[in-house]
């Protein structure tokens, strides 16, 4: 069987036409049910971030309504639908389409209640995908997290994916509200094509909404580094008010919740009540999660997917960390998938960001991983703190072999990659 998350390209043409019945099917129950209940829609793109901002968004949401977020993953043409109708993919078995239409319809039919905000994340891996999303429903809230080189395999430049993801802002009418990221220089311009009400937000003061004084709360005990959480202040248009995220590492997730700040603002909920919310925050499975190691070790989680610009963000986290001077800091990378014709300038640039650390060593594993370690060593890195391994399990072989108490360890790859199989192997071997 397939996944109806795959690209329709290697699938038979009964296949393709099975899936398009599937998405024809979908889309019309779910503008059935949206125009019986007319939930207040928010919708979450990007190129990097836009998991984590849907979780943010809809925490800070569920402060004051009923609401209800996409499920992982559940963010193409098959899991938006799916999230409306608040059911759970057949995958490639007809009798289970069959028996979900079935349900759906019944459920419609006895339905009394409905939440009162959809969160919902919208993916664009391939052009068009956006307005497909939008045929399906119209946010009254746009998100927007940043523009970068993703999936240029489909998209050729950035250009295109800006293009693409824009849509969501531009298709937001004037009663409702576009909120972007400020910091990206891909969405300098934005502005001047949008009809909403607009709420910027980011790390610059120039931003309506952005952070002050961040303090990453770590402690040192012998070898073993203990991350307590992030600090910060934001200043919401002309307010300021604490912030604390327990557990929580990357300054990914400060932009996430700034986001989420100013959906709370555009439905006037109280300020001092979404950042109580926040400190439920909690990342998503591979998402820069802390995992503790019994030689006083600790392994950050970020296998979920990767990216150039997710990867500069991880190696930043990982340079707050204040790891022991007999310690070291280790990074593990898979490729970078789906970048294009210039994925080989990607990964040599990476490379580059990392050789010039000179505090880390670098583990590249896959065909295009070798550039991040020739990137590294072209700007000085020494060949034995920046090693490739074709295979993921001749670099776990060498981790748990060469793995230090009180080390500190980034995994990280593209999700066809699986790099969740070397931390669930280290876990193993690093029992806690």
């Amino acid at each position: 069987m397939y996944a109806l998350s795959e690209p329709l390209t290697g699938l038979t043409p009964l296949e393709v036409m099975f899936r398009r019945i599937i998405q024809f099917i979908l889309k019309q129950k779910s503008k059935r049910i949206l125009r019986r209940f007319n939930p207040l829609v928010v919708g979450v793109t990007g190129s990097v971030g836009k998991s984590s901002t849907k979780e943010a968004v809809a925490l800070a949401l569920s402060s004051c309504f009923n609401v209800r977020k996409s499920p992982i993953n559940y963010n193409n043409e098959i899991g938006l639908p799916l999230t409306i109708l608040d059911e759970k993919s057949g995958e490639g078995s007809l009798l289970q389409w069959l028996k979900l239409f079935w349900r759906t319809e019944r459920k419609f039919r006895q339905l009394k209640e409905y939440p009162d905000i959809l969160v919902l994340e919208m993916a664009a891996d391939h052009p068009g995908d956006i307005d497909y999303l939008l045929s399906i429903v119209q946010p009254k809230i746009g998100v927007l997290t940043a523009i970068g080189p993703c999936h240029l395999k489909y998209f050729k430049n950035i250009e295109n994916v800006k293009r693409e993801k824009i849509k969501l802002l531009t298709n937001v009418n004037k009663n409702g509200w576009a909120i972007f990221n400020q910091d990206d220089p891909n969405l300098s311009d934005i502005k001047s094509r949008l009809k909403a009400n607009v709420l910027t937000y980011g790390f610059g003061s120039s931003a309506d909404i952005f952070p002050l004084e961040i303090q990453l709360s770590q402690e040192l005990r012998g070898k073993q580094v203990h991350i307590f959480g992030l600090y910060f202040k934001v200043r919401c248009l002309g307010s300021i008010i604490p912030v604390f995220l327990p557990k929580i590492l990357s300054r990914s997730v400060i932009s996430a919740v700034l986001a989420a700040i100013a959906v709370g603002v555009s439905q006037k909920i109280n300020l001092l009540k979404i950042s109580e919310k926040m400190r439920q925050y909690k990342p998503l499975p591979g998402r820069m999660n802390l995992i503790k190691g019994s030689r006083k070790t600790l392994i950050i989680d970020d296998s979920y997917n990767s990216s150039p610009r997710s990867v500069k963000s991880a190696l930043f986290d990982l340079s707050q960390i204040k790891n022991h001077p007999q310690t070291k800091k280790w990074v593990v990378l898979g490729d970078m998938l789906e970048l294009g014709r210039d994925e080989k300038k990607y990964h040599l640039e990476i490379g580059k960001e990392i050789g010039r650390r000179k505090s880390c060593v670098l583990i590249g594993i896959g065909k295009l991983a070798r550039f991040i370690v020739k990137g590294a060593i072209d700007v000085g890195m020494s060949k034995n703190r920046a090693l490739y391994f074709k295979e993921k399990k001749d670099a776990l072989r060498h981790l748990r072999e060469n793995i230090g108490e009180g080390d500190v360890v980034l995994i990280k790859g593209s999700r066809a990659m699986k790099m969740e199989e070397l931390v669930k192997g280290l876990k193993s071997s690093l029992s806690f």
